[in-house]
């Protein structure tokens, strides 16, 4: 059955759209006045039949949560106002009422109209009952550990990836987080700053999802807090290099030879004396075949100064298209010679030699310092890679659909011959897949620590056919949210390693395309940042309930015949208007 304010509010809306529909289709004057009139109408005449009602004042409900510590129970007592949830151990008096969620405390306490929340807060479960009432927060002081994550969705392989974050201890500073890689090697070491921040790399050495284990501890060695991150390294579509260089170098031998490691697809042009080059294959040095089946071609500056102009509107016709473009300076070059790059919206600044520096993103204390070609790039450039000293060293901007960089490094390969082949492959591996052409299909947006009985939200999902397979190897079919955007909810019931697949494309060759892992964390794991999370929710759902209920507290307070005669005087206007159009129409 109906309820009657639902029927009601149905049977204004529909005379209101009548009404609408009616204005909008004659020729008065004021119609489109008539017609905010008539949506005015129909939501004072709601709110006269059924005004809003100030939140009653019944009691306050205490409502204790997981993570309360034996100070809050002793100041909030042992009345019948008082409820435990499940979760906060058996240290809480066995006078005190129990409840397996709130809304069944809710049920069992009618009159309550505030909510007193002590502990860590609500649980997801939890906070859909709330439903306006106002809420009093009484959080629970966080223990040691680290307190804030970000963490990468998914890597390339062979690329690094960066975990920040924040931690809460006394002192902030001088803690020391380690991240250990899935062989239980220490991955990466450091200290946190005078906030408590950290930012520890990684390599992403293989395809699948890489469990590694972050740890904080303090400066005796002891384990403060500890939880296990995963990280989805997938290979993806190699990528289709074009590589053209007047003359070879250490600098451009590395470069192949990385690339052909990753995997890439790599078709060099490389000049070895007038008339002579080696190339891969006999081919002419860039025409459109190649350019079409690139995605990123790679010149330094003679080989780009010896290009005819029809061949360089080639190019830039298919950089618009999405073709990347990374140009070398490997050694000085005359005013003469930068004018074919003005073609492509590229200019800088030669200046005076500076000495070595290491780059920004190595923060190690014994950083390998490079060197790189004397210029400024222009400020239109977007940085890329810079140095210490503030200089970029590789720079790049859109062009169309596609990206134009250009590079000052001279001697990357030196973090090969000094043993960190890894800081030369990720330096290149994040040049060229910002520059190098689009492609690929979008992917499913998994959740990043989902937990043992939470609910889990994947998005992304087009279509349906979706399933989820736990380590139990027991498949769940995906409900799609028809409001949200291709969303749906999970609740998984074991940890370890999911994975997300659709029906149809189980049968596929290609495994990467066909599923997507995620990990479910288990019971006592990530502790600390699960009562921050929650604390904060718990924390904002109050900031809002608390609005709505004073909003309700204001308008209940507008005496019933204000709304009436505010109806009345709105009609009283449409009225009106429409009696004078007609009358305007009639003469």
């Amino acid at each position: 059955m109906i309820a009657m304010p639902l029927l009601v509010a149905l049977l204004i809306a529909l005379a209101v759209a009548i009404a609408i529909f009616r204005v909008s289709r004659s020729r008065h004057h004021w119609r489109w006045l008539l017609v905010f009139g008539q949506l005015l109408a129909g939501v004072l005449l709601y709110v006269f039949l059924f005004p809003p009602r100030a939140v009653e004042s019944g009691g306050t409900l205490t409502i204790l949560t997981q993570g309360v510590t034996g100070e809050q129970l002793g100041s909030v007592g042992t009345s019948s106002e008082v409820i435990a949830l499940p979760g906060i151990g058996n240290n809480v008096d066995d006078r005190i009422e129990r409840a397996p969620d709130l809304a069944t405390a809710l049920r069992r306490h009618p009159q309550t109209s505030r909510l007193r929340i002590v502990g860590n807060g609500l649980p997801l479960r939890d906070r859909a009952a709330v439903r306006g009432i106002a809420l009093e927060v009484d959080a629970a002081p966080l223990p040691d550990g680290i307190v804030d994550l970000a963490l990468p969705e998914r890597v390339q392989v062979g690329n690094r990836w960066r975990a920040t974050g924040r931690i809460q201890t006394s002192p902030l500073a001088n803690r020391v987080i380690e991240l250990r890689d899935p062989a239980d090697a220490v991955a990466a070491s450091v200290r946190t700053d005078a906030q408590g921040r950290f930012s520890v790399e990684g390599v992403a050495s293989a395809s699948g999802l890489l469990r590694y284990s972050l740890s904080l501890r303090a400066d005796a060695g002891n384990v403060l807090d500890s939880l296990p991150i995963t990280v989805d390294a997938r290979s993806g579509t190699p990528l289709h290099l074009l590589i053209v260089a007047a003359v070879p170098s250490p600098e451009l031998k590395y470069l192949r030879r990385w690339a052909t490691d990753a995997g890439l697809v790599v078709e060099s042009r490389i000049g070895l004396t007038e008339g002579i080059a080696l190339q891969d294959e006999k081919k002419p040095l860039i025409d459109a075949a190649s350019l079409a089946a690139s995605d990123l071609l790679i010149v330094d500056e003679r080989s780009w100064a010896a290009l005819d102009s029809p061949t360089r509107k080639l190019v830039g016709d298919e950089i618009k298209s999405g073709l990347g473009l990374l140009l070398r300076v490997t050694a000085p070059i005359g005013s003469e010679d930068l004018d074919p790059w003005a073609e492509l919206d590229v200019t800088m600044k030669a200046v005076d030699p500076a000495p070595p520096s290491a780059l920004r993103d190595d923060t190690r204390d014994d950083a390998l310092a490079l060197n790189h070609l004397p210029y400024i790039l222009a400020k239109k450039l977007a940085p890329l890679v810079m140095a210490r000293d503030g200089d970029v060293v590789v720079g790049w901007h859109a062009q169309g659909r596609g990206r134009i960089g250009v590079s000052t490094l001279a001697d990357s390969y030196r973090y090969v011959l000094s043993g960190s082949p890894d800081r030369h492959g990720s330096l290149w591996a994040s040049v060229t897949s910002t520059l190098a052409r689009a492609r690929g299909e979008a992917q499913p947006v998994l959740p990043m620590l989902a937990r043992i009985g939470e609910r889990a939200v994947i998005c992304g999902l087009d279509g349906a056919g979706w399933q989820v397979e736990g380590p139990a190897a027991v498949q769940t079919a995906l409900l799609l949210d028809e409001s949200s955007d291709g969303c749906a909810a999970y609740w998984p019931s074991t940890a370890g390693v999911h994975r997300l697949s659709r029906s149809d494309a189980l049968a596929t060759t290609e495994p990467i395309s066909a599923s997507w892992p995620f990990d479910v964390l288990a019971d006592g794991q990530a502790t600390t940042l699960l009562a921050v999370q929650t604390q904060r929710a718990t924390q904002d759902l109050a900031t809002t309930s608390t609005s709505v209920a004073a909003t309700a507290d204001r308008m209940a307070k507008i005496p019933r015949v204000v709304w009436l005669l505010a109806w009345l005087a709105v009609m009283t206007l449409l009225w009106w208007v429409e009696r004078r159009d007609y009358q305007i129409s009639m003469n």
